[in-house]
């Protein structure tokens, strides 16, 4: 749920802070958090992969921008929008390309690493072990 209120924080910061009211603000996030719950629930793995690379980027790369000190926090940002005095930085941009670029890269190791369905191979070997699990719990008894 986090994710889908980032999102909606997030365009709310980007477009739409200096024209509307805070409720507004709570009203876009309700919504992206309502949107990204029925996505969810449609492409359950793709909504998952996704968000997680997007979130771990921006964590790892926000982490960073914590020792170095010259990258501006989320609240920074959304502080400079507020009162008016945003201006992107070479840093920003590096930032924000640092994200997009291990988005990308998360993305395209989980789906290279993601399991693949079962085989019947591998359903007759979970068969059998069940069989084997029963008859142990069988001789406990």
């Amino acid at each position: 749920v986090y994710k889908r209120q980032i999102i909606g924080f997030l365009v709310f910061t980007a477009f739409l802070s200096g024209s509307l009211k805070i409720w507004a603000m709570y009203l876009i996030i309700a919504g992206a958090a309502l949107i990204g719950a029925a996505l969810g629930f449609v492409f359950k793995n793709p909504i998952l992969i996704a968000g997680s690379s997007l979130m771990g980027s921006y964590l790892f790369v926000a982490g960073i921008g914590f020792f170095i000190k010259d990258i501006p926090s989320i609240m920074d940002i959304y502080n400079m929008i507020v009162n008016g005095n945003y201006k992107l930085t070479l840093a920003m941009y590096l930032y924000l390309g640092g994200v997009l670029l291990l988005t990308i890269v998360a993305i395209v190791v989980q789906c290279k690493f993601k399991p693949g369905p079962k085989t019947e191979e591998k359903e007759n070997y979970d068969d059998e072990a069940n069989k084997i699990l029963a008859q142990y719990r069988s001789l406990d008894k």
